[in-house]
């Protein structure tokens, strides 16, 4: 991995500053303040190099009090008060929470995406002359759709005619079919058994 990327990885500038607060506050621990001090502010530096950045772009663009311009406030101010450790746990922490929000977010769509892909594109309707494969978003509320054993459900319908277990594990995460008989709702991307 280039040293390029390995400092784009949040999960590495996370360790990587905590090391160095770490290491800053033992060397303040043996009166070796520039040292320390130096430590800090590389530490500083490695888990809110980005923020400082997206801060000053903010200001640019006339977005003068977003999330990040109010982190580098409260972290230069904490330094600049003589609270080094509370300075750069600002940004740690801060650094921490987006490496979450990213992550969920990411899980998020990935999730969304997978659901996207279990509905047919195409449903079989019943028309007066006879049965019609359309696309399921052309399908219009109040037609018939046939769903045979084997099949997903391609819009969410309700059981006009006939009975059959439904596997729902798909949407649901239970193994156990459902037993779908008249008047039962079922979802899109249920599966007939």
């Amino acid at each position: 991995m280039s040293l390029k990327k390995l400092f784009k990885n949040e999960i590495f500038k996370i360790i990587l500053g905590t090391i160095l607060l770490i290491c800053a506050v033992i060397l303040g621990q043996f009166d070796i303040f520039e040292i320390s001090l130096a430590f800090y502010i590389l530490a500083l530096s490695v888990c809110g190099g980005k923020v400082f950045v997206s801060a000053v772009k903010g200001i640019i663009r006339g977005d003068v009090f977003d999330e990040n311009l109010l982190m580098c406030i409260a972290s230069i101010g904490a330094m600049l008060i003589g609270e080094y450790t509370e300075g750069v746990a600002i940004m740690l922490f801060f650094l921490v929470g987006e490496t979450f929000e990213h992550r969920a977010i990411k899980h998020s769509r990935a999730s969304i995406r997978s659901l996207m892909d279990i509905c047919p594109d195409e449903a079989c309707i019943l028309t007066d002359s006879g049965e019609c494969t359309v696309d399921a978003e052309d399908v219009e509320p109040g037609a018939l759709i046939i769903v045979r054993p084997g099949e997903r459900v391609p819009l969410d319908c309700v059981v006009e005619e006939g009975s059959a277990d439904v596997d729902t594990s798909c949407m649901t995460g239970e193994s156990l079919p459902i037993s779908a008989t008249v008047g039962t709702t079922l979802n899109s991307g249920y599966i007939v058994l």
